[in-house]
């Protein structure tokens, strides 16, 4: 079921992507509503990055310990927020050195990989809280 979810929740991501390509490339949308299509997709990416690591992390701990244990690390991992990468790979490390050393893998294979997470995150949080972002489609 946990693998299930995360795939439909991948799915609706990549839709919603599909779907924003599409309306612009047939559309004629000026710049600033593309801008805000982006600004959109890249709230949605940064909330799906969250709430898949919440899953992993809470799988994780209902896989190996009791009811006690996967409350305690879905209160950890509701407060979860802003994924930049030192950030997530401290976090993973503190379930499972394995799981970071695996992310940092992922990381040095290319590494425009980390600078776009750090990307998406950083415009994020200048969309949440009104600031210029610079996010354009």
């Amino acid at each position: 079921m946990p693998a299930q979810r995360r795939h439909a929740r991948k799915q609706r991501l990549e839709s919603a992507f599909s779907r924003a390509e599409e309306a612009i490339r047939n559309s004629g949308w000026d710049a600033a509503l593309q801008s805000d299509l982006a600004k959109y997709l890249c709230v949605l990416l940064s909330g799906f990055v969250e709430a898949t690591i919440e899953d992993i992390v809470v799988d994780y701990a209902i896989a190996r310990g009791d009811q006690r244990l996967e409350k305690a690390v879905r209160g950890i991992a509701d407060r979860f927020q802003n994924p930049k990468p030192g950030t997530l790979l401290d976090f993973l490390a503190a379930f499972d050195v394995e799981w970071r050393h695996r992310l940092e893998h992922f990381f040095s294979e290319e590494i425009s990989r980390q600078d776009a997470l750090l990307s998406v995150v950083d415009n994020r949080n200048r969309i949440a809280h009104g600031e210029d972002s610079g996010v354009s489609f």
